[in-house]
């Protein structure tokens, strides 16, 4: 992927999908964000209608953004590579009284530090760096063109 395509990529995801954009992409259905050391965000779930990928579970390109409804289980998730439908929410344990707005306290602290994502990865291109996590160089499905700068280690999980 050139530097140009990553900024597409981020302005689409930043305006959302279209109704076209939407009406093909694949399905992730039992999904959950994660976040591992030295990585970008990526979504893993159930995955169907992948014009790519014939195993029923994945692990996305990185993530640049997304909207989930929990009331309607429904949403959009665009990853560098394409968008993708969200279906249901993996039901992750959580210790909390309150587990549904534990998971959306931890959605809305991943938009967050998507949104830093895009930011840091736009200034890097602006500047003629090169915006990747520290896997993205060797990742198939997330090549940049130019220098490397990694954002930096941190491990997590979104539910």
């Amino acid at each position: 992927m050139s530097c140009e395509d990553l900024l597409s990529a981020i302005e689409q995801a930043e305006a959302g999908p279209s109704s076209g954009d939407i009406e093909g992409a694949p399905m992730i259905d039992n999904w959950f964000l994660v976040w591992r050391d030295g990585d970008a965000i990526r979504a893993d779930g159930d995955v169907s209608s992948h014009p790519e990928v014939s195993e029923p579970w994945v692990t996305t390109s990185p993530v640049l953004s997304f909207q989930y409804d929990f009331d309607l289980e429904t949403g959009w998730l665009r990853t560098m590579s394409r968008w993708y439908r969200l279906g249901r929410l993996r039901a992750v344990p959580v210790a909390s009284p309150d587990p549904q707005a534990k998971r959306r306290e931890a959605l809305d602290a991943a938009q967050d530090l998507l949104r830093r994502h895009r930011e840091a990865w736009r200034d890097q291109i602006e500047s003629g760096g090169r915006p990747v996590a520290t896997d993205l160089p060797e990742s198939s499905t997330a090549r940049i063109d130019g220098p490397t700068e990694p954002l930096g280690p941190v491990t997590g999980l979104f539910i």
